[in-house]
């Protein structure tokens, strides 16, 4: 069973979460929370390699949802509107 081996560390760059966000941005972590060390260092952003979407939105709703395929400005609003 795979859980039964022991667990090791995945980088923040290859597990970006975008709900745990909200938690990096508690006052109580803020200051050495994995994902805003990242995104406040020298290119975070470019670093990321992962995106994890855990909300109800998917990259593939953008593509492949009823009607036109929305911009990605506009994929990206809908995002942050979840957020």
């Amino acid at each position: 069973f795979w859980a039964d081996a022991p667990w090791t560390h995945i980088a923040v760059e290859y597990n970006f979460q975008v709900h745990q966000m909200y938690n990096a941005l508690s006052p109580t972590c803020a200051e050495v929370a994995e994902r805003t060390l990242l995104l406040g260092s020298d290119r975070g952003f470019e670093r990321i390699r992962l995106v994890h979407y855990s909300g109800e939105l998917k990259p593939w709703h953008r593509h492949l949802g009823p009607g036109h395929r929305s911009s990605v400005d506009a994929f990206v609003a809908q995002v942050l509107q979840k957020f």
